[in-house]
């Protein structure tokens, strides 16, 4: 269980880090398997990329009113 405090710091984490890049990525993950998931996850971090996985409604916050054309993406679940 994440604490208040802890989500709160997440979604600072997360609106920094959307306003710090050119690229952002939302990806769909339910239906994808474990080891496919893994494999992805450490390839994009070998080539210098960031894979946060988080819960939808905290990443709704972390969006906000700067990024609103990235929440129709979010459907199912996302990383």
């Amino acid at each position: 269980m994440i604490l208040r405090k802890e989500k709160e710091a997440l979604v600072k984490k997360i609106s920094r880090e959307l306003q710090d890049h050119k690229t952002v990525a939302i990806m769909q993950i339910s239906g994808v398997p474990d080891r496919l998931l893994q494999q992805t996850r450490n390839r994009l971090r070998e080539n210098g990329a960031e894979v946060i996985i988080t819960r939808k409604t905290l990443l709704e916050r972390a969006l906000g009113k700067n990024f609103e054309k990235l929440a129709q993406y979010l459907n199912g679940n996302v990383a």
